[in-house]
């Protein structure tokens, strides 16, 4: 059976997981960005427990080419920083695949329009907050028309 929640305006990554996860009472949820593909297991996330201080737990992976991408640093398992998209060749990036507990959502409101990477990850990466675990497996950025193409052997001609 598969169920959904349609957003009747625009709530954004935080606002459309938070809601979703409270029409749904879900206490914990995997949240993946559909603007690319993943191509392994997940079973490294969800090993995490959570914590009090501890909400998220983000995928990262290992891409040659990280200029497209902000990479992430990361030390003891956890998140340490967000770059931004200045550095080239190989890195971690954040997959776009998190494990959340609904604490995370504590200090916001349902149906309000925020982003999970803006108004929450900038925000408790500085305390060491996020989990990371380094996927493994290949990884497709679908959001670039070109790199969809050639994922799916698909040609304009």
């Amino acid at each position: 059976m598969i169920e959904y929640f349609i957003e009747s305006v625009p709530l954004g990554t935080g606002g459309g997981t938070m809601t979703t996860m409270n029409f749904f009472n879900l206490e914990n949820s995997y949240v993946m960005n559909c603007d690319s593909l993943y191509y392994g297991k997940l079973y490294q996330i969800d090993r995490l427990k959570f914590t009090k201080n501890i909400n998220i737990c983000m995928g990262l992976v290992n891409v040659s080419n990280r200029s497209r991408f902000g990479n992430v640093e990361y030390e003891n398992g956890f998140i340490t920083s967000f770059k931004e998209k200045k550095n080239e060749g190989y890195g971690l990036i954040n997959s776009g695949i998190y494990k959340v507990n609904f604490e995370l959502f504590n200090n916001f409101k349902i149906n309000l329009n925020f982003s999970l990477e803006h108004d929450i990850f900038e925000k408790i990466v500085v305390n060491h907050e996020i989990y990371a675990v380094v996927l493994e497996g290949q990884y497709v950025d679908i959001g670039v028309p070109d790199e969809y193409f050639k994922k799916h052997k698909i040609y304009d001609f």
